[in-house]
């Protein structure tokens, strides 16, 4: 008398059903990661920016090359550089006022643009390769353009933005100081819907 082993198997319609739901996950799983790829090449912006500061005429902003910036999606910050001392960098950073950001240089320009409306809405839209950009000399002192640098006793006028009082720590911070000319600071371009870096670039300080 013969004795029959039966082996018992995986049918083969359920070993094609798995191999089917197995290549769809695969396959899903590829096309999710290649589509956010695209989505964070498509979504990164970058350009070169240069600037100056100057003690008399104010600042300048210049779009070297790269990508057009949407103006409402910009944030620019400055900061002390590390020529101000340890720590200046990380103690000292400000957002820059948009309003403050105009196509024409000097105090109050009339028929100027700006980037941004007192109001808040968006007057400039686009900040492209070739462009510049202005911050009247008035907009750079102290109190508008580092007010958490400002001295608490600094009262400036247009024609007198001089400091002369007690709290010289802060007033040593401060840009739009002529015993500051020859040093620099760092401004920082970043777009502010995803917080990812556009540009960065150090400012000299002129007469």
């Amino acid at each position: 008398m013969s004795i029959v082993i039966k082996e018992d198997a995986v049918s083969p319609v359920i070993g094609l059903l798995l191999m089917i739901v197995v290549t769809v996950i695969i396959a899903a799983v590829v096309t999710g990661f290649s589509s956010s790829l695209v989505s964070t090449s498509t979504d990164a912006r970058s350009a070169q920016i240069s600037s100056e500061f100057s003690i008399s005429n104010g600042m300048s902003i210049t779009h070297i090359g790269g990508d057009d910036l949407p103006t409402k999606n910009i944030l620019i910050t400055i900061r002390n550089s590390d020529v101000w001392g340890p720590g200046a960098e990380e103690r000292t950073v400000q957002a820059v006022n948009k309003t403050f950001i105009s196509n024409k240089r000097g105090d109050d320009p009339t028929g100027a643009g700006y980037w941004q409306a007192a109001d808040g809405t968006v007057n400039v839209t686009s900040f492209k390769p070739g462009d510049t950009y202005y911050i009247s000399p008035w907009n750079c002192t102290c109190n508008n353009l580092q007010p958490d640098e400002t001295p608490s006793d600094y009262s400036p006028t247009k024609s007198n933005w001089a400091y002369s009082g007690s709290k010289k720590a802060f007033w040593d911070l401060c840009f739009r100081n002529s015993d500051n000319i020859g040093r620099s600071f760092i401004m920082d371009v970043t777009d502010a819907s995803s917080g990812k870096m556009i540009a960065t670039t150090k400012v000299p300080i002129v007469s």
